[in-house]
């Protein structure tokens, strides 16, 4: 698992791994002071093998990973639910004409160059078009 992640994360473009959407970098610099009341703020670690760190964790990862669907299980969910006729065609045509690729709408995200994933919303923007047609 750790190997298919490192490989993951080596073909990615440097471009990418400094987007904040893909990663969050912070860096601590210890300013010594007398008491907490004098710090300008107070960091406390904890360790992720304890149960606030596990905690902690598990409420991260689920606000921040969203579920993302290729575009081929959109269509999917959108046949099922009884669009027979939508297709990778239509699919296309739909995000070309929403402009859904463009990062200001939210709608998926490009992880590696050509490998587009759609979000919730693309799929919820979907569902709205079909049922106004």
């Amino acid at each position: 698992m750790i190997a298919a992640h490192t490989d993951f994360e080596n073909g990615l473009s440097e471009e990418i791994i400094r987007d904040p959407k893909y990663a969050f970098r912070v860096a601590y610099v210890e300013r010594l002071v007398n008491s907490k009341g004098k710090a300008d703020q107070v960091i406390e670690f904890i360790r992720p093998d304890s149960a606030e760190g596990q905690e902690i964790a598990r409420v991260l990862i689920k606000e921040a990973e969203r579920k993302k669907y290729k575009p081929k299980d959109i269509i999917e969910v959108m046949q099922r639910e009884g669009y027979r006729r939508f297709n990778h065609h239509a699919h296309q045509l739909l995000w070309k004409a929403a402009d859904g690729k463009n990062p200001i709408h939210e709608f998926g995200v490009e992880l590696r160059p050509g490998d587009w994933w759609w979000y919730d919303k693309w799929l919820q923007h979907v569902r709205s078009k079909l049922a106004a047609e």
